[in-house]
């Protein structure tokens, strides 16, 4: 049974809650995101707060700076489509300098080198001291991958022949892009859903999906997620076939 100050409580949450997401208060949060700093700088920090604060107008992002439509052609021409791919990669770091194999898969056992899928490439740890160096080897194994995907990445890779230099603007706003893909007519078109997704490893105060951010972005987010302040937001943002062809590496 609610007592009066459960009742006031919920009417005072409610109060807050609609004053937050009102299209008046919107308006001026948008008005005080809308500088430098948020718009060039730090972007995702200005969608991480929109986000916490009732969403962005018609519930849609179409654009994005140039520089940042720039890195996601990046990624596209780098082929960073994770579920495309036919080898997951990973790394072993061996101290003894005369013996590094075999090695093994860490999360099988598996012995990579003797079964004919050993180090693609074994480099030296040269920042550190001589008695501390110690091999790294990359090892690639085969996976199944899904060729029509059109999930793309805008995290680092980690294949290592790929050099692809993310850009926390880009990957802090839109991480792995649900979908590029195509418009039929030379251009593309990147979808997206801006939101905090839940995970298994999640505590109050350390959020997977929210770990660039630490605590302070996990306390805001729980404060948001109590009122019911945070909104979801999607991307749809055309990229033409002359911006294709502008934004490609020469």
């Amino acid at each position: 049974m609610f007592t009066p100050i459960d009742e006031a409580r919920l009417r005072a949450k409610a109060w807050l809650a609609n004053k937050i997401t009102s299209s008046e208060t919107m308006a001026v949060r948008d008005r005080l995101l809308d500088n430098d700093y948020f718009n060039n700088k730090a972007p995702h920090a200005k969608r991480f707060i929109q986000y916490l604060t009732g969403g962005v107008e018609g519930d849609v992002i179409t654009e994005l700076p140039s520089e940042l439509k720039q890195k996601v052609v990046e990624a596209y021409e780098w082929n960073n489509f994770p579920e495309r791919r036919t080898e997951d990669w990973g790394e072993m770091i061996d101290k003894n300098e005369n013996h590094p194999y075999p090695f093994y898969n860490p999360e099988t056992g598996e012995d990579l080198h003797a079964v004919g899928k050993g180090a693609t490439t074994t480099y030296w740890d040269t920042d550190m001291p001589i008695n501390e160096r110690k091999v790294v080897v990359k090892y690639g194994f085969p996976i199944e991958a899904n060729a029509s995907s059109n999930r793309l990445s805008t995290y680092p890779q980690a294949d290592p022949w790929n050099d692809y230099q993310a850009d926390e603007r880009l990957q802090n706003q839109v991480g792995d892009i649900d979908s590029f893909e195509s418009d039929g007519k030379g251009g593309y078109v990147l979808k997206d859903l801006w939101t905090v997704t839940p995970a298994d490893e999640d505590t109050f105060l350390d959020i997977h999906d929210l770990q660039e951010g630490g605590w302070p972005a996990a306390l805001l987010y729980r404060g948001a997620e109590a009122l019911g302040t945070n909104k979801d937001f999607r991307y749809e943002v055309p990229f033409s076939a002359e911006e294709m062809q502008r934004y490609s590496q020469p």
